[in-house]
């Protein structure tokens, strides 16, 4: 059985809450009463981690956790899953706000993490 998800009220001591099954798959919570369909609500992402560790799809957005100097990314920018590869890497696209790829690079697991919902983007020059 797959854990509960977490509300988005839920408070870190009492970090899970109970959701009953409706209708049509719908979750309703039995904290605040919501129902709520957890693939199409705003106020509340789903993990992205599945089995072993994190997994994307593609156009998944992600965040760099390391620095890549020969492409001029640092940690922290932004790109796209553009594919994904059976042992476990992926191919991330990373664009200037003007479209343009900056750079398409092949990445670990490890070297990317999933955006988190509280975060504000921060954009910098591309050398």
């Amino acid at each position: 059985m797959p854990d509960r998800p977490q509300h988005p009220t839920a408070s870190r001591q009492s970090s899970m809450v109970s959701w009953n099954h409706g209708a049509a798959g719908w979750l309703h919570c039995v904290q605040c009463g919501s129902a709520t369909n957890p693939t199409a609500c705003l106020d509340w992402l789903p993990p992205i981690h599945a089995r072993s560790g994190p997994m994307y799809a593609e156009h998944d957005v992600v965040v760099l956790t390391r620095d890549v100097p020969d492409k001029s990314l640092i940690a922290g920018d932004v790109g796209a899953v553009v594919g994904r590869y059976a042992a476990g890497g992926y191919e991330v696209d990373f664009t200037a706000a003007n479209g343009c790829t900056v750079a398409v690079v092949t990445l670990a697991g490890d070297d990317i993490r999933p955006r988190r919902r509280r975060e504000i983007p921060h954009v910098r020059e591309v050398a």
